[in-house]
């Protein structure tokens, strides 16, 4: 889990000033811990990240619709580009 936390804090370090990055905590079950932060919110996304634990049954699929959808709904600003990144611990 771990590496998995610094993946995600890492990814975010290369966050432009318009971009935004949404959490989602999951295991068997999944939470949206941040919906749309900003670069100059980066101490909230480290306080998300904080207390995320491995805790097994991972279920990737609900999630990751989840994370989808909300792209898909987002009204693109130019210029943009959409992401969507996973990770999980082994």
């Amino acid at each position: 889990m771990a590496r998995a936390k610094e993946a995600a804090l890492e990814l975010a370090t290369l966050l432009g000033d318009k971009d935004r990055v949404g959490v989602i905590a999951f295991n068997h079950q999944y939470e949206w811990l941040i919906h749309d932060l900003g670069k100059k919110q980066w101490e909230q996304l480290q306080s998300a990240l904080a207390p995320i634990a491995a805790a097994g049954g991972t279920e990737l699929g609900p999630p990751l619709e989840s994370a989808l959808d909300l792209l898909a709904k987002t009204p693109p600003k130019p210029p943009t580009n959409k992401r969507c990144a996973a990770t999980s611990s082994p």
